[in-house]
């Protein structure tokens, strides 16, 4: 399990365009996604979305679940202890339903400091301080395949809005992500 942040409506770095044509600045808004996998990928939990605003405009009235996914709101749209206790008490609860044992690897985050938790189905392995990313398993390779998804479905969205002649207003993370491309 690891957090990543995620620029959602950043436009893509390198694009086909005229000679003369007007450049778009980049945008830095981002989320924050915690994503969760066995190595290789093969059994993947549903992504859990940060934001800051409790109910996002894109979510028009409706709950994370409606649309499919877990999503949690604070001021700076980060992973915290409380929500990381949260998630790994419904884990646990999830594994010990379904019969199953598993070790959670994680960074050595504050937000992951849970000394006094007890899971039965759950086991929580620290990875060493300063553990390049390239030694990390989310980050070497399950992280960086998300986000190529998600900027596939991105400028796919972006493309079919286009061909439609429909305006677009900025690329909305939960629209990209709940789109079925």
């Amino acid at each position: 399990m690891d957090e990543t942040g995620l620029c959602y409506a950043m436009a893509p770095s390198r694009s086909i365009c005229t000679r003369g044509a007007r450049s778009v600045k980049k945008t830095k808004t981002r989320i924050t996604v915690a994503l969760t996998s066995n190595a290789d990928g093969s059994d993947a939990l549903p992504p859990l979305f940060f934001g800051r605003a409790k109910q996002p405009f894109g979510f028009k009235k409706r709950t994370a679940a409606q649309l499919g996914f877990k999503y949690k709101a604070n001021q700076k749209a980060w992973m915290t202890g409380h929500i990381f206790r949260e998630w790994l008490l419904n884990l646990d609860r999830d594994m010990r339903a379904s019969g199953r044992h598993i070790l959670l690897l994680v960074d050595n985050a504050s937000s992951h400091n849970m000394d006094e938790l007890i899971c039965t189905n759950v086991r929580l392995k620290f990875l060493p301080p300063n553990t390049t990313a390239f030694m990390q398993p989310m980050d070497a390779g399950i992280i960086a395949a998300f986000k190529r998804a998600y900027r596939r479905k991105q400028l796919r969205w972006v493309y079919d809005k286009m061909m439609s002649g429909e305006e677009i207003k900025g690329s909305n993370v939960y629209k990209v992500t709940t789109s079925r491309q």
